[in-house]
């Protein structure tokens, strides 16, 4: 009797271990939370991002900006904030108090703005750069089982931008005015948005000042759709070095589908739209906006290393219409 007493003691204390290891592990998984506003007016920021900074992670602020991630928190981890003509900001998680995160409008840091008019008399005239055909371009995937057999879209769940530089001509005086953008997209639910990002180009290379288009929204209606935005009555000067022209995900219930996974009971979520690439042989390097900071990307592509000893290169399917306009 003795030692069935002993047994019984032994046992409920490692259940009662058991039971505190496991809400200990729970404890370290918590919901990283809060809202995000105008600086001068307190009006909550309808689709901001967050990322949080160094991990692939992040969410999209509702009609109300409020979000709120699944993170297994550090002290030194911090959230990037940001939104379109705002200034972006990085917190610590640990400072995230009550009160709403506060976002200040970026102040203006491209030359001042020069208005063209097709019926100005200048003479111009007009090019397309990056030209693709849609016919050619396709989504890049990555295996979601351990076979290799079923493959879904590749990207991480956050709220990353993908942009391509746009370096045009800058050996003449003539100014450059993008006149329509055309980017071709695809999508996995009934409709799916996203942002259209343009930047200019700091001293290092890289994105820098957002140059705002009243029209940033990209609606996208079908499967396989050449979004083409027409800036013919409002065009956008291109800066002397350049341009960026890309696509912000945004993290919102509309564009999340479900896809289950043949031969599992899981599912996997992903959000739509995603930018369509193509190939070509020319070496070049797309932009992504990912974990809090830019990154430079050059990838080979996977569809012609077995049937080409041609090397290719992804480049985004992304082409801009620019007049060009004596001064």
């Amino acid at each position: 009797m003795a030692f069935k007493s002993w047994f019984l003691s032994k046992i409920i204390i490692l259940f009662v271990c058991f039971a505190f290891c496991s809400n200990s592990m729970q404890d370290r998984t918590s919901i990283v939370e809060g809202n995000i506003a105008d600086s001068l007016t307190g009006k909550p920021l309808h689709l901001a991002n967050i990322m949080i900074k160094g991990y692939k992670k992040g969410a999209t602020t509702d009609l109300k900006g409020y979000f709120s991630i699944e993170h297994e928190p550090t002290p030194a981890d911090s959230i990037v904030v940001s939104f379109i003509g705002y200034k972006t900001r990085t917190i610590a998680i640990e400072d995230i108090q009550l009160a709403p995160i506060m976002l200040a409008k970026q102040e203006n840091l491209l030359p001042e703005i020069v208005v063209f008019s097709p019926g100005n008399g200048k003479q111009s005239t007009y090019h397309e750069f990056n030209k693709f055909k849609p016919k050619d371009c396709f989504v890049r995937y990555q295996p979601a089982d351990s076979d290799g057999k079923y493959y879904i879209p590749t990207r991480p769940k956050e709220p990353s931008i993908e942009a391509k530089y746009f370096n045009v001509d800058s050996s003449n005086d003539d100014l450059k005015f993008i006149t329509e953008i055309r980017i071709l997209l695809t999508k996995f639910n009934n409709q799916a948005t996203c942002r259209l990002r343009v930047f200019s180009s700091d001293k290092y290379g890289l994105p820098e000042a957002d140059i705002e288009i009243t029209d940033n929204i990209l609606r996208v209606n079908q499967t396989h759709d050449l979004v083409v935005v027409n800036l013919k009555e409002n065009p956008i000067l291109i800066p002397d070095n350049g341009i960026f022209v890309g696509i912000e995900l945004l993290l919102t219930e509309n564009n999340l589908s479900q896809i289950p996974i043949p031969d599992d009971s899981g599912h996997i979520d992903i959000f739509s739209p995603f930018l369509m690439f193509y190939e070509s042989t020319i070496d070049s390097t797309f932009f992504i906006y990912s974990s809090g900071s830019w990154e430079k990307v050059t990838q080979m592509s996977s569809l012609t290393k077995e049937r080409s000893r041609v090397p290719k290169y992804l480049q985004p399917a992304i082409s801009l219409s620019v007049a060009k306009v004596k001064k």
